[in-house]
C-alpha cells in the first residue's frame, strides 16, 4: 500500500508539474520571446523539407507561388529572414494559440498580413503584383482548425492540462496522496524520505516527457524550442522542488540518528 501511494504521489506530482509547465506557453507575448532567438530561415526550410505535416505543405506554397511570379529563392529566403515575416509567422502561431485556447476557429493569416510583409521587403515590384502573390497565398491557407486537424488528440490534452479546473484537481490529489503517505509512515520519520523520492522522481519524470516530446512529432524542430524554453521557464521552480526534497532527505537522517 505504501508503495502504490507513492508510486501514484510521483506520477500525479508529475502530471501537476507538466500542467503548470505549459501555462507559460499561451502567456501574452511569450511566443515573442521564444521567437525572438530563434533562426526562422533554418526552422521554416526543417518544416519545408517534412512532407508530414501541413506547416510544411503552407511553407512550400508560399516558396512556390513566390517563385511563380519570377521571384528567386535567394530573395524569398531573405524576407524569410527578415523582421516583418518574423512578426508575420507569430501572427500565425498566435492565431493557432488562440484556437487551441479559445477553440474558435479563424484564418491562419489574411491578405493584407502577407501584403504587409511583401510590401516592405519587395519594393521594386508594383502594387498589384504583390496584392496577386498575397491573394495566391491566402487563398491556399487553411483555417486553425484545419491546421491543426492532424492534432486533435495533443490539442486536448493540452486544453484539459491548461485548464485551472485541473491544476486544482491534481493539486487536491497531491494533498490527499501526501496525507496518506504521512498517515502510513510515521514511524522513524519515514514520510520524509519516501516524500522526497516522489519530488525527485516527479522532476526527472517531467523533464524526461518534456525533452522526449519532440521526437515523437512532425513539428520536431519547432516542439524542440518550445521545451527549451519551457524549461526555462519553470526551472528555478524544479530548482526549488530538488532543494525541498534534499532537505528532507537531510532532515529525515537526522532525525533518524537522534530517533532513541
Amino acid at each position: 500500500m505504501k508503495c502504490i501511494i507513492n508510486i501514484l504521489l510521483a506520477i500525479t506530482l508529475t502530471l501537476t508539474i507538466l500542467s503548470f509547465s505549459i501555462t507559460p506557453i499561451f502567456r501574452d507575448n511569450n511566443l515573442e520571446t521564444i521567437l525572438e532567438d530563434t533562426n526562422l530561415l533554418e526552422e521554416v526550410k526543417s518544416l519545408r523539407s517534412n512532407d508530414d505535416n501541413k506547416i510544411g505543405i503552407i511553407i512550400d506554397e508560399f516558396y512556390s507561388t513566390m517563385e511563380k511570379y519570377s521571384i528567386p529563392t535567394i530573395l524569398i529566403d531573405k524576407i524569410v529572414e527578415s523582421n516583418s515575416f518574423k512578426a508575420l509567422f507569430l501572427k500565425a502561431c498566435n492565431n493557432i494559440k488562440d484556437y487551441i485556447v479559445t477553440n474558435n476557429s479563424t484564418t491562419i493569416l489574411t491578405t493584407e498580413d502577407i501584403n504587409e510583409v511583401l510590401s516592405s521587403n519587395l519594393l521594386f515590384i508594383k502594387k498589384d503584383t504583390f496584392t496577386s502573390i498575397s491573394k495566391s497565398i491566402t487563398s491556399k491557407l487553411p483555417t486553425t482548425k484545419e491546421l491543426t486537424s492532424n492534432y486533435t488528440i495533443q490539442i486536448t490534452v493540452l486544453r484539459i492540462m491548461n485548464s485551472i479546473l485541473t491544476k486544482v484537481i491534481l493539486i487536491i490529489i497531491d494533498l490527499l496522496l501526501i496525507t496518506s503517505l504521512i498517515f502510513l509512515n510515521k514511524e522513524k520519520y519515514k514520510y520524509l524520505k519516501y516524500l522526497s523520492i516522489s519530488l525527485i522522481t516527479s522532476i526527472f519524470m517531467s523533464l524526461l516527457i518534456l525533452l522526449i516530446i519532440p521526437y515523437f512529432s512532425s513539428l520536431e524542430s519547432l516542439l524542440r524550442i518550445l521545451t527549451i524554453y519551457i524549461i526555462n521557464s519553470i526551472s528555478i521552480y524544479l530548482l526549488f522542488i530538488l532543494f525541498i526534497s534534499i532537505l528532507l532527505l537531510f532532515v529525515n537522517h537526522n532525525l533518524k540518528k537522534n530517533c532513541p
